[in-house]
């Protein structure tokens, strides 16, 4: 009987389509909780703004409204790093070595173990280093819709009337495509990191794959491929160029959104 030996929970197992849609699902689901953690405080991060817009005399310029946005970055990545590390938590217990039960009896015997120290060093060194460029992504984009209004309202009324208009109906959309993205990857980093963790000095490699469901073309085409675990992935773009990605939802190498928002890829892994 052939076995693919992955470095996961649930990964050291046949191989086999159906194997791979429950580890999804199982991954999916930390997702979706965490999700709607950060779509909730993203909301309230979202009222505020609007609270301090609605409470401006005039039209803002672009000052007023880059001070009013960058009032909540700090919110913003406290909301984020708060989520990294749970979804951590969450995900640490999914990888066992070599000698692990890689079963659902393991995670549930060892659910509430506390990471080991590097596992956490190395999440946190994470953060340091890229969290701050998807804050800055996330506000950029906010202050460029709302520069958007500003530019055509020539009374407070029109601008006033445009950023109601913005917060209830788009602000929304936007918490909840943050939120999808920023869980996805906060999985997908959390479960490369723990790998990486794992077994130290032994070689192992990932595997790009899709959940077969609403796939954009691009990763249509990256499903299957594999890298060794210090190579990234050459992600296609829309445009006809590459994304240069360690894994779905990275962000090592500033990769185009059109690979990162609401993907739901995950990766692999298994000893070379």
């Amino acid at each position: 009987m052939s076995y693919v030996r992955y470095n996961c929970k649930l990964l050291c197992v046949k191989s086999s389509a159906a194997n791979d849609r429950a580890v999804m699902i199982v991954m999916q689901r930390i997702q979706e909780y965490n999700a709607r953690s950060i779509n909730y405080n993203m909301r309230k991060v979202f009222a505020s703004m609007y609270k301090q817009f609605k409470e401006f005399d005039g039209v803002p310029d672009q000052i007023d409204i880059a001070r009013i946005v960058f009032s909540h970055s700090t919110w913003e990545t406290a909301i984020l790093t708060d989520a990294y590390n749970r979804m951590a938590d969450a995900v640490y217990p999914l990888i066992a070595d070599d000698e692990g039960l890689k079963s659902m009896e393991h995670y549930l015997e060892h659910k509430s173990d506390e990471p080991p120290a590097n596992y956490k060093r190395d999440l946190n060194s994470w953060i340091f280093q890229h969290l701050g460029v998807h804050i800055s992504d996330i506000d950029d984009t906010t202050m460029g819709e709302i520069r958007e209004l500003a530019s055509i309202s020539k009374t407070t009324e029109d601008f006033q009337k445009s950023i109601k208009g913005y917060f209830i109906n788009n602000a929304p959309s936007r918490a909840y495509t943050i939120a999808r993205t920023e869980s996805h990857s906060a999985a997908t980093t959390s479960a490369d990191i723990s790998v990486r963790n794992t077994d130290i000095g032994r070689d192992k490699i990932k595997v790009w794959r899709t959940t077969k469901v609403n796939t954009r073309q691009t990763h249509k085409e990256m499903d299957g491929v594999s890298v060794g675990m210090d190579d990234a992935f050459q992600v296609p773009r829309n445009d006809g160029g590459y994304d240069m990605m360690m894994y779905p939802g990275d962000s090592t190498y500033a990769p185009s959104a059109g690979n990162v928002v609401n993907c739901r890829c995950m990766c692999f892994y298994r000893y070379a």
